[in-house]
C-alpha cells in the first residue's frame, strides 16, 4: 500500500485496514493540509484523546491491552504482586491505568495472577532515574 502524506481525509488521518493506523509521516501530527509537522508526544496524544479523538483513544486502548499481556505473563511467570506503571505515558492517568486494569480482571485466567495489582508511579517522569540511582548505589555498597 502507498501512501501520499500530504493527502488529508475527513479527520486528517490516513486509515489503512487497521482502523486508527496513522500512515504517512510517521510520529508527525497533520497541520490543516495534511502534512505532518508537529512531532507526537505522550502527553499530546493523551490531551487528544481526553478531547474523543477516536485514533489517540485506539492508542491508548492497544497500549492496555498490550501491557495486560506482558504483565499477565511475567506475572505467571515470577509470581508479581504489584505493578508500577512509570514514565512519559503513565501520565496519562486513567486513560491507560482504567483500560489496564479492565483487561487485566478480564484475562487473568489463572488464581494467583488474578491478585496483581497496578498503579501508576507516584515518582512521575523520574522514576527511571530513581531505580537506576538505587541500582547503584546498591551496587557500589555490595
Amino acid at each position: 500500500m502507498s501512501v501520499d502524506p500530504g493527502t488529508r481525509t475527513d479527520d486528517a488521518e490516513s486509515r489503512s485496514g487497521d482502523e486508527g493506523r496513522r500512515t504517512g509521516d510517521a510520529g508527525r501530527r497533520p497541520d490543516d493540509a495534511g502534512r505532518r509537522t508537529e512531532a507526537v508526544t505522550a502527553k499530546g496524544l493523551a490531551d487528544d484523546a481526553r478531547a474523543g479523538a477516536s485514533v489517540p483513544l485506539a492508542a491508548f486502548e492497544r497500549a492496555a491491552d498490550a501491557l495486560a499481556t506482558v504483565i499477565l505473563n511475567t506475572a505467571a511467570v515470577v509470581d508479581l504482586h504489584h505493578v508500577v506503571i512509570g514514565g512519559g505515558v503513565a501520565a496519562a492517568g486513567p486513560l491507560l491505568i482504567d483500560p489496564l486494569r479492565d483487561r487485566l480482571a478480564k484475562r487473568a485466567g489463572m488464581d494467583f495472577v488474578r491478585h496483581v495489582k497496578v498503579a501508576p508511579t507516584s515518582l512521575e517522569r523520574n522514576a527511571g532515574l530513581y531505580g537506576a540511582a538505587a541500582l547503584a548505589l546498591q551496587a557500589s555498597e555490595g
